[in-house]
């Protein structure tokens, strides 16, 4: 009987490791199964252990641990071994709540872009002639961009303070507004309206957007190569034109290959990012984005909360149960359950931080009237 009992309970860990990969899409799966396998066990654990839970290659689980221990961005894997035992064991230095905290604000960071280039190119945008709805199509779209990032990075910059508020007194709601001076809210858009006197003319709308395309990808945030760069560029292209684009549009700016495009466009289209569009005696497929960028913006927020509560959700209603039912060995279930418990109550802390953000964020958006 006992050796069901160990069966079913392991199983239940492999479940939940499973699981977290599955709502988990913000950071690379191997790091998750292994990080979350350390803390669940809550001890030192070999390989062997983390190969079994896991399900991953020795090779991968050597080459994922080398990284964490070397791991720069804090979510720190530390190495031991035990006495009269040449075996190498593995544990979590840290809290639970230390890990999330860290992780989600790893994720965080991607959506924090380095926009200083943005004021530069709404400049030469106010040089051009003529001003038509192209022109300044574009440059709402950037002013937009660029107050949007000016306002996560103010509220990212404060992330493990408030965070941690939020951790510390649950039952409460922080007011994220007490964190942060109105001269770290301040924004100068008005200085966006000038003009440079330096002025090249030869530049033009295409450039300013083959320009801004050039530097969004260049950051990183999208692989430098294959289809996910020619991704990036039509997702992009897609807002800076007031008009559907064709695929020859993306080619003209971007010099990319037609089968790459052609590929980003269909992939654009299954992932509901983009429409298609035909017109009276055209051939051509013409697209356009399926929604503004804000709504945009605020349903890719609404689907990364869903998985969040997801996860607390799923804890309540499936997990813990599930412990429960099994019989024998208290220690263990009591373990097993304290840390479920652990992690619905933390992501659900995380879920309403998530909402708290970005509500603040939009308010302050629709103050500055740019949405």
């Amino acid at each position: 009987m006992k050796n069901n009992i160990n069966t079913a309970l392991y199983q239940l860990k492999i479940d939940y490791l499973q699981f977290m990969i599955q709502v988990q899409d913000w950071h690379d799966p191997n790091i998750i199964l292994i990080v979350y396998a350390l803390l669940m066990e809550k001890e030192k654990i070999t390989q062997d252990n983390l190969i079994d839970l896991t399900g991953l290659s020795r090779t991968t689980i050597s080459e994922t641990l080398s990284l964490l221990i070397n791991d720069p961005r804090g979510i720190p894997v530390l190495q031991t071994r035990k006495p009269r035992d040449k075996k190498k064991y593995y544990y979590c230095p840290l809290s639970f709540q230390e890990y999330v905290k860290r992780m989600f604000g790893g994720a965080l960071k991607t959506i924090n872009l380095n926009l200083e280039f943005v004021p530069a190119m709404i400049k030469r945008l106010n040089r051009l002639k003529p001003q038509d709805e192209a022109t300044n199509h574009v440059k709402e779209f950037l002013v937009f961009f660029y107050t949007y990032n000016h306002f996560v990075r103010v509220v990212m910059e404060k992330y493990d303070e408030v965070l941690t508020e939020y951790f510390e007194n649950p039952e409460k709601t922080p007011d994220i507004r007490n964190f942060l001076t109105q001269e770290e809210l301040h924004l100068e858009l008005d200085t966006l309206d000038e003009t440079p006197n330096e002025y090249k003319e030869t530049d033009s709308l295409t450039k300013i957007q083959r320009d801004f395309i050039g530097e969004m990808v260049s950051m990183g945030q999208t692989s430098s190569s294959g289809v996910n760069k020619e991704l990036a560029y039509a997702f992009f292209l897609l807002y800076l034109s007031k008009s559907p684009i064709t695929q020859e549009d993306l080619i003209k700016i971007t010099k990319s290959r037609r089968a790459a495009v052609s590929e980003a466009f269909t992939l654009l289209l299954r992932q509901k990012f983009a429409n298609l569009v035909k017109k009276p005696n055209d051939r051509r497929k013409y697209y356009e984005p399926i929604m503004n960028l804000d709504v945009f913006i605020s349903q890719r927020l609404q689907l990364s909360r869903h998985k969040i509560n997801q996860i607390n959700l799923v804890m309540n209603n499936r997990f813990i149960p599930e412990v429960e039912k099994i019989e024998g060995d208290k220690e263990e279930k009591d373990k097993l359950k304290a840390f479920f418990q652990e992690t619905g109550r933390y992501f659900h802390i995380l879920g309403r931080y998530m909402t708290d953000m970005f509500e603040f964020i939009m308010i302050q958006l629709k103050q500055t009237k740019v949405v």
